[in-house]
């Protein structure tokens, strides 16, 4: 009867709680959100090509790049200064936004053709980019949940 009744405890201990299962929803809201907000860019910069003159879609591509790269430089300074990863993590994000944004910019000057190509490339790598950041980011919570429930640390350090 003892070890039935130790198999079930162990089996209520593995099942993980509410907070951290709520805790894996923001994590993975949060990337979908992401994820929407930059596929969102990316498809106006993708109409962009096909309904505004080409000399002041390079002017909105400069403008864009830039505010992105200020962007990216004041998180990453926020990061620095409250030592925050998820900060960090954005800020280099955004930076990449940033140069992604950039690079589009000699598309539209000297390969249109391939602008038009290029820009739905770019959105499915940083939405592929999103959905393992939150496969690995809910890992790592799993993991880290089951870390914490072994008691050998308590029993090595008795």
């Amino acid at each position: 009867m003892e070890e039935k009744e130790i198999i079930r405890q162990m089996e209520e201990k593995r099942k993980i709680p509410l907070e951290v299962k709520n805790e894996i929803m923001n994590k993975i809201c949060d990337c979908v959100l992401s994820a929407i907000i930059v596929y969102t860019y990316f498809i106006f910069l993708n109409l962009g090509i096909r309904n505004i003159h080409q000399d002041v879609l390079v002017m909105d591509l400069k403008v864009f790049s830039v505010s992105l790269a200020v962007i990216a430089i004041m998180l990453l300074e926020i990061a620095y200064s409250k030592k925050e990863t998820k900060n960090l993590y954005r800020g280099i994000e955004i930076l990449g936004l940033a140069i992604i944004t950039m690079l589009l910019q000699y598309f539209v000057l000297y390969l249109t053709p391939k602008y038009r190509i290029m820009v739905p490339i770019f959105a499915v790598i940083y939405n592929v980019y999103f959905v393992l950041k939150a496969l690995f980011l809910i890992y790592k919570t799993k993991s880290n949940y089951m870390k914490n429930l072994s008691d050998i640390k308590q029993i090595i350090t008795k």
